[in-house]
């Protein structure tokens, strides 16, 4: 559907619409002629028509060799002159592809494009003068080919045949003559069922299309002789239909089952799901085995040889000699499955194998020869010769075990042999046959029968799992499920409660029993007695992934958990125990026994979220998304995934499994993901006295100390005790490890010193001589044993640059990591230096070529643990590479109409603005550096979306897919930096019955690749005129305010100069305290500044502000005191006390600079002696109560916290509380609020949302819940926000009608006990100097190191505060404000709402 850039005012507001016709896709204004028409014409006519060249769907690496996916069987069109006869040559040659053919016509056709129109493109250079050669279009099995060559013998003539259809026509003088290693480019456009062909630009003519469906290109040679280089296919689309994605393509030898399984799940939507025959071998010959080959008569001697069918050691035995042998299993239930079944080798003689779709006369058998080291076959027996197949598996021994897996797919069978794809066959037969096993003379333990059905995913259910793990990249869900509309007593499909097939490893005893593994009451119910019970799901497509799901005990009791990596030989068990909350991951099956972590007292009822992320063969094990443990995989093979329980009776909801993209690595390595692992050094598999495979100790460079003319490379380089030791005299020495075929990756090397002195390294951008260059030349990241570390460029005027120490312990581990990838903001290439998880400095690599990477050592010894490789890539999700980058401004309201008339309602108009970052990665990768000017083509524009609030629903996301929305484009833009710029869009014209309607609108910006359009979305605002005019009205000159009341006269809701309202500045948890934190009296006054300008009420704090007041006169006098003489007001936190001497007689006092007209929560409303904090006061008719959550109960006593403590007493219950006292003193104060009609807004240090939660919620948060919904049941909105601070976190939602605020700390953004300083020498803090009266010394730069808390507390730049407006219709408008990280020293590990920013945010409480 085509857009139309739409300027004018919405529909639903009285406007007029515009509507464009629309010519149907492909149809051409331009007339081609042969020999004229140039292809830039045709492209220019193309875009006239809105179509344009797109995404690449093929595009051949020819430099690496042959593809694989090629074609050159000439099975599918085997009417060419002598095709099956003749010769072909078929070479890689100088980064191409030779193609050359003797006494025959040929093709070799390339894998299925998907799409119907494209344009298809090839270079030919002539290698010979003889023959023709060219492209092959639009080939259909066996009825029809479009060819379209050139015949270098005749100088400028060119052939054009639809063979099968009609005869061949010639063209001559379009193009020029052609001599040896002449190159020419033949290009054909599709479109539309016509091929338009091109000879170096120029038309030559068109051929129509014989056949509705789509055919297949490739290249055609008659006894010719070119290179082929330049083979290029992309899409032809129109301006809004995304590239259609290539078809799955299999390689034989390289496309791995894991692909496939994913791309089934992506592009197909289906899963391997219920099992539909798995028989229990360990006991018996199943039953209901077919032995006796009555129906496979076509195999050789199939009725006659000898057949021998045991059970044995777990499997079934399976011998035959002297005939073809073929067992059947029971027919399946559906047509569309995936069967495996490993195979023991018993003896090395024959073959054996899997049997599928075996019909009456006919079958399929997959069959290895294990006499034969690595041969494979496949045939359809009864219907054609076997196939054979090479290089692929490994060679086989008595003894050996591999994996045969068949994936049958509408009429397709496609096999795997190892997770590795050997061969495809399609169906000769309508009816689906039978499966089973094959041999022929082989000898064989058949273990692990299974077969599952292939079944589409459930894509009604609707993801209940929120990422916020931000070091991780999802991609598509993969499964999910939810019981709550599920009937009772169902197992779901492809779930298998086949326990005992684990027999092996999993604890038994006597009293053992599966009670319940089925849906009841909305929940997969699971409990069982003592043993181990496992409950497999559907196999994950990928590796890689997220298993989620949430999770209630029935009965506090026993074990449960999710497993992965189950296998019959062991399975890592993510699991709680019921009774104490204790956790732990246990790979069980393995030398680990239970351990526990972190307790969770859950209560019986109460839902928690389990979660697991599998990522590179380890499990991360995660509760509430908070990290419990990790636990490597058991084996190398990939194991299920499940559910467990031991004794446990719980019940599971919205159980999820996603695809894992990747692991963002690192804050300081720009936008990449590791993804793939690309090389594990597994030592601990090698034998001694090696070294590993792939590793060149001695590569030919010249550069380095002593290295060229030493002829030892080293002193020692051998595997020893599962460790590669290393040890070097006096030079540096190289090596050279395998080559990752990518310039995009990350290296993590562990290791320890052996010798005391030395200094090791890791190379990137790592050549030798071999390479093109007469020395070689590297970019190096050492470390010595002394802890010294550096950079150094071997490279031609390379120098040293060092970089900050590391403390590095006798014979201690310790692991350095290099990031490799390209920074697109300036296209090079940077290595990114990494010790113990450091990041020491970044360098650029010297080369232009990709480079290998290395190791170095020098004049010492060491002991590698291991060496690990993985891909990085770009991560080009707009949401990531955007994130923060587009805002909406907000809204302000349009007074006059054009001619500057302020009367009536044509007058009436509200304005939305919007924000774009253009620092942002976002736009470097879409658009690149400089000014942006909109126009049709470009790959970025931006837009808003607008709708009335009303009509979007209460949980639709307004996209630009949604009904009735109104899509502006931006076509001019309001203001522009270098570093941002803005844009508006107005509703104007509003009737005065829709001033009172609400609007939502959301900026998005809209991108366009090769890959489709994808959108980035701005968090939406919804805003109502009357509440916008309301909400500023007080703040407007006297002109404006009398044109609000003429726009707004009798609007709904308008009350003008009668609105209540309120602004003040809030900010929390300063923590001021000389020579602890970086906070100063300088930051004091800047937050006074901003709530100054800002016109505010008063100011507030919300606890925390000081941890010592008596000994800071300095911060007192600036806040209480303050130079605008504004009110000032504050609560206490729990570190208000902490200091010796510091009392509530001596700092309840200083809460307030109002304390005399405040209402305290005594008797009489006064302070007293200040051991009651909490009052409460009113500022233009709303009310602002200021609560004390530092109580608990002790001893049955509720206590107050006390001098000298940050906390209740040890021992204490019920931590962070207000007490009944003060809980009854609370209800009071708001229920008389409410009789009055009085607004409030409530003030608390610990959280009372119980969505919020943090470090410590209040013990009465689910009481003082209660205490709003009274009161505002008896007048609507009494309690509009309830603001805490305590947790260093910004959170903010909407819950029963109440905003919730979690306020950001001023400085301490994150705080945790650690071990090790993440602040370096010379990153300082200005130091401000005061004696014990508050007078000012002066300042000085110190290093954060020297604060006692900076190893335990990361900080902020520049001090955090915002500015919050209530009115009394509802309105709550909070203007947060955004710094960044100091130093850019950024916290790896933190809790949601962790970051250097105060989120502003809107609502209107009655819309």
């Amino acid at each position: 559907m085509k857009r139309l850039h739409q300027t004018r005012i919405l529909a639903f507001l009285l406007a007029l619409v515009t509507v464009g016709l629309l010519l149907p896709f492909g149809t051409l204004a331009l007339t081609l002629t042969s020999g004229e028409t140039t292809e830039a014409q045709y492209l220019e006519s193309l875009a006239e028509d809105d179509i344009t060249v797109g995404g690449t769907l093929y595009a051949p690496d020819l430099s690496k060799g042959i593809p694989a996916n090629w074609d050159s069987s000439n099975d599918e069109y085997s009417k060419l002159w002598n095709a099956k006869a003749g010769s072909q040559s078929i070479t890689a040659e100088d980064g191409g592809i030779r193609y050359k053919t003797s006494g025959k016509a040929d093709t070799i056709l390339f894998p299925a494009i998907g799409a119907e129109n494209y344009v298809y493109s090839a270079k030919f250079t002539a290698k010979g003068l003889k023959g023709s050669f060219g492209l092959v279009a639009e080939c259909q099995s066996g009825t029809s080919i479009k060819l379209f060559y050139v015949y270098p013998t005749d100088p400028d003539e060119m052939g054009l045949q639809h063979h099968g259809v009609g005869g061949a026509k010639y063209y001559q003088g379009i193009r020029p003559a052609i001599e040896l290693d002449t190159t020419v480019t033949l290009t054909t456009y599709h479109l539309n069922g016509e091929s338009h062909f091109f000879v170096d630009g120029v038309y030559v003519a068109t051929l129509a299309d014989s056949e509705l469906t789509p055919g297949k290109l490739g290249l055609y040679n008659c006894g010719g002789d070119a290179l082929v280089t330049d083979i290029s296919v992309k899409a032809l689309q129109d301006g809004d239909t995304p590239t259609p994605k290539p078809p799955f393509t299999f390689t034989s030898g390289e496309t791995t089952e894991s692909q496939y399984l994913e791309s089934l799940a992506e592009d197909k939507n289906l899963i391997a799901g219920e099992i539909l025959y798995a028989p229990t071998l360990s006991e018996n010959v199943p039953a209901d085995w077919d032995t006796s080959n009555n129906e496979c008569t076509y195999l050789w001697n199939a009725k006659a040889g000898s057949q021998t069918i045991t059970a044995e050691d777990g499997g079934i035995h399976y011998k035959t000699s002297g005939k073809a042998d073929i067992i059947l299993f029971p027919a399946l239930r559906a047509e569309n499955y995936v069967y495996s079944a490993k195979f023991t080798a018993k003896g090395l003689k024959g073959s054996f194998g899997l049997a599928v779709e075996c019909q009456s006369g006919s079958g399929k058998t997959f069959f290895i020869y294990p006499n034969d080291p690595d041969e494979m076959g496949i045939q359809y027996a009864g219907a054609g010769s076997a196939k054979y197949y090479k290089g692929i598996r490994k060679a086989i021994e008595v003894g050996t075990t591999v994996t045969m897996t068949a994936y049958h797919l509408n009429g397709e069978s496609h096999f795997f042999i190892d997770g590795v794809y050997v061969a495809s066959l399609a169906d000769k037969e309508a009816t689906t046959g039978k499966i089973g096993l094959y041999n022929c003379g082989g000898d064989a333990l058949v273990t692990d029968i299974t077969v599952k059905a292939l079944e589409e995913i459930d894509t009604t259910y609707t993801p209940k799992f929120t990422n916020v793990r931000e070091e991780v990249s999802l991609g598509k869900m993969l499964y999910g499920i939810s019981f709550s509309e599920t009937a009772d007593n169902v197992l779901p499909s492809g779930w298998d409660k086949d326990y005992k097939k684990y027999d092996n490893f999993r604890w038994k005893s006597g009293n053992e029993k599966l009670y319940a593994a089925a849906t009841k009451d909305g929940a997969f119910r699971f409990s069982s007695g003592n043993g181990d019970i496992y409950i497999t799901l559907p196999q994950p497509a990928t590796e890689n992934y997220v298993f989620t799901a949430e999770v209630s005990m029935v009965e506090t009791k026993g074990a449960f958990g999710l497993v992965t990596d189950l296998s019959k030989g062991g399975a890592v068990e993510n699991k709680m125990y019921g009774a104490d909350g204790t956790v732990c991951a246990r790979r069980h099956g393995a030398d680990n026994p239970d351990g526990t972590d972190k307790g969770f007292q859950f209560a019986s009822g109460e839902t928690f979220r389990m979660t697991v992320y599998h990522y590179n063969d380890t499990s991360y094990f995660y509760i509430n998304e908070i990290f419990i443990t990790a636990a490597a995989d058991m084996g190398s093979e990939p194991g299920t995934i499940g559910l467990y329980s031991c004794n446990g009776n719980v019940a599971f909801e919205n159980v999820e499994i996603h695809a894992l993209a990747g692991i963002r690595p690192n804050s300081q390595v720009p936008n990449y993901l590791l993804t793939d692992s690309l090389y594990d050094s597994n030592f601990n598999a090698l034998a001694d006295g090696g070294i590993p495979e792939g590793w060149n100790c001695a590569p030919n460079v010249t550069f380095g100390w002593n290295y060229g003319n030493a002829e030892t490379k080293y002193d020692l380089a051998k595997m020893e005790n599962g460790e590669f030791r290393y040890k070097v005299g006096g030079l540096d020495s190289y090596t050279m490890l395998p080559d990752v075929k990518t310039d995009s990756y990350a290296i993590s090397v562990t290791l320890r010193f052996l010798s005391t002195n030395g200094t090791f390294g890791i190379m990137t951008d790592f050549h030798d001589k071999t390479m093109g260059t007469d020395t070689g030349y590297a970019q190096q990241f050492c470390i010595s044993r002394n802890g010294s570390t550096y950079m150094r460029s071997q490279t031609p005027g390379g120098n040293s640059v060092d970089t900050d120490p590391i403390t590095l312990a006798e014979d201690a581990y310790f692991t350095m990591t290099i990031y490799h990838c390209k920074d697109i903001t300036d296209g090079k290439d940077y290595a990114y230096y990494f010790v113990n998880g450091i990041c020491l400095g970044k360098m650029a690599d010297y080369g232009e070529t990709d480079g290998r990477i290395g190791l170095f050592l020098c004049s010492g010894e060491v002991a590698i643990s291991s060496v690990n490789i993985y891909k990085m890539e770009f991560e080009t999700d707009p949401a990531i590479l955007g994130k923060g980058a587009l805002s909406m401004l907000g809204a302000q309201l349009r007074y006059a109409d054009d001619n500057g008339v302020a009367n009536g309602w044509k007058s009436s108009g509200i304005r939305f603005g919007a924000s774009f970052d253009k620092t942002s990665m976002l736009y470097a990768f879409y658009h690149g550096a400089g000014e942006y000017v909109y126009s049709k083509d470009a790959k970025l524009k931006f837009g808003m979306l607008l709708i009335p609030t009303d009509r979007l629903g209460s949980d639709a996301e307004l996209t630009t897919e949604t009904a009735d929305a109104l899509n502006v484009v931006a076509t001019k833009i309001k203001e522009q930096t270098d570093g941002s710029l803005s844009y508006i869009v107005t509703l104007r014209e509003i009737p005065t019955a829709a001033l009172s309607r609400s609007y939502t609108a959301r900026a998005y910006v809209e991108l366009t690749t090769e890959k489709g359009v994808s959108y980035l979305y701005s968090d939406p605002i919804q805003r109502t005129p009357v509440q916008v005019a309301n909400t500023c009205y007080k703040k407007q000159a006297k002109n404006v305010q009398q044109a609000l009341d003429v726009i707004f006269h009798g609007a709904e809701g308008y009350t003008g100069k009668n609105t209540k309202s309120v602004t003040f500045t809030l900010f929390s948890d300063l923590h001021y305290k000389k020579g602890m934190y970086v906070a100063n009296v300088s930051d004091m006054n800047t937050i006074l500044d901003r709530a100054n300008a800002a016109g505010v009420d008063f100011i507030l704090h919300a606890g925390d502000f000081c941890n010592d007041f008596i000994g800071s006169k300095e911060l007192t006098d600036a806040y209480l005191k303050n130079k605008y003489n504004l009110p000032a007001y504050g609560i206490y936190g729990n570190h208000e006390l902490e200091a010796s001497g510091n009392s509530m007689g001596r700092v309840t006092p200083m809460m307030t600079n109002r304390a005399d007209d405040v209402v305290w929560g005594t008797a009489d409303g006064k302070i007293g002696d200040g051991t009651i904090a909490y009052y409460y006061y009113e500022v233009n008719g709303i009310r602002i109560v200021c609560t004390d959550t530092n109580y608990s109960l002790y001893n049955g006593e509720w206590v107050h916290n006390t001098t000298n403590s940050y906390g209740p007493p040890s021992g204490a219950t019920n931590i962070n509380a207000l007490g009944p006292t003060q809980l009854a003193w609370l209800e009071s104060v708001l229920t008389e609020a409410a009789n009055a009609g009085t607004k409030c807004i409530v003030v608390s240090h610990a959280d009372f949302s119980g969505k919020l939660v943090g470090d410590g919620p209040s013990a009465d948060a689910a009481a003082v819940r209660e205490i709003y919904k009274k009161v505002n049941a008896i007048q609507k909105g009494t309690v509009l926000l309830s603001i805490n601070g305590h947790n260093h976190t910004d959170r903010i939602g909407l819950y029963d009608d109440v905003v919730y605020m979690d306020c950001n700390t001023v400085f301490n953004g994150w705080w945790a006990v650690v071990t090790g300083q993440h602040y370096t020498a010379g990153q300082t803090f200005a130091f401000e100097n005061y004696d014990s009266n508050g007078k000012f010394i002066g300042t000085s730069d110190r290093n954060l190191n020297s604060l006692s808390q900076a190893t335990n507390t990361w900080f902020f730049e520049d001090p955090l505060s915002c500015t919050i407006t209530v009115t009394d219709g509802g309105v709550v408008s909070i203007e947060g404000m955004t710094t960044t990280w100091r130093y850019d020293v950024i916290p790896e590990t933190a809790h949601e709402g962790v970051h250097p920013w105060i989120s502003s945010a809107y609502y209107e409480l009655w819309n």
